[in-house]
């Protein structure tokens, strides 16, 4: 299907003359007639009087109007389809993350997919947890990594991952000496604040609650005291030249599962079932 000749077409219609369709187009008036001539011949029909008033629809040009403006909505549409398929196969992929989840133990499963397929693309957003199921469901995005599995019909559930969190101090060793005046809480969600409450019930109340990594760093760093951190971030801290940062060795582990959310559409797509792959063995060979 020529599209420019379709358009051609109904440009006429509006202006009302060759010379006007000419105009607007940014074409010449013979490229206008030369169009208008490969169209009818296509149809086998004649769609224009022309005259010295402008350009008159025939009764078959009048009866082709209609069919004109449904080939070029049905040829959008088409188009769209197309385009679509190429982005859900195509070379990038959409990840959204739940706010403030650390993916290290995720992130060897990323680079080996960039290994493998060096052209890939991948962009990871973060939006609110409220609004993070339906952003999945609606498609937009490839996959989800969530502390909490999306409970819906069309979503495939993958436990890939624990995200073990360590608690780190520039004060003290021992257990023994952390108290909550002492101890700064990371709140990075409901799943990792009940997991606290059933590991350390004694720390319930403590003197700060942060809600991020680095601001908790940053407050330890001030005040000094205790913080659970992912525990590769053990090397950052290394990085602190005002105090030793080292491991409460008889603190418990805060292990936060990491679940990957896949709307089941989208489950037989080869870059995803790729990516789930290269998660899977990075986990393993943690």
């Amino acid at each position: 299907m020529n599209e420019i000749l379709l358009r051609t077409f109904l440009s006429i219609i509006e202006t009302g003359s060759f010379n006007s369709t000419a105009d607007v187009l940014g074409t010449k008036q013979s490229t206008v007639s030369s169009r208008v001539t490969r169209l009818e011949e296509e149809l086998g029909v004649c769609l224009f009087q022309r005259g010295r008033a402008g350009a008159k629809l025939t009764k078959e040009g009048e009866q082709f109007v209609e069919h004109c403006e449904a080939l070029l909505s049905l040829w959008g549409s088409t188009k769209r389809e197309v385009a679509s398929v190429k982005r859900r196969y195509g070379k990038h992929l959409q990840v959204v993350v739940q706010p403030r989840l650390s993916l290290f133990s995720l992130i060897s499963g990323v680079g080996e997919v960039f290994q493998i397929n060096p052209e890939w693309t991948v962009r990871f957003d973060s939006i609110c947890t409220d609004h993070i199921h339906e952003h999945i469901r609606k498609g937009q995005s490839d996959i989800a990594i969530t502390d909490t599995p999306i409970e819906s019909h069309d979503i495939e559930v993958l436990e890939v991952s624990k995200e073990s969190y360590a608690m780190y101090s520039n004060t003290v060793s021992s257990m023994s000496d952390i108290s909550n005046e002492t101890y700064t809480k990371l709140c990075l969600s409901s799943r990792f604040n009940e997991l606290h409450q059933q590991l350390l019930p004694q720390l319930a109340t403590p003197k700060f609650s942060v809600a991020s990594s680095d601001i908790g760093i940053d407050m330890v760093r001030h005040y000094g005291g205790s913080l659970y951190l992912p525990k590769g971030m053990i090397t950052l801290l290394l990085k602190d030249d005002e105090r030793t940062w080292r491991v409460v060795s008889d603190a418990p582990e805060i292990d936060l599962p990491l679940y990957i959310n896949v709307p089941q559409s989208k489950m037989r797509n080869p870059k995803i079932t790729h990516m789930l792959e290269s998660l899977k063995k990075s986990v393993v060979a943690v």
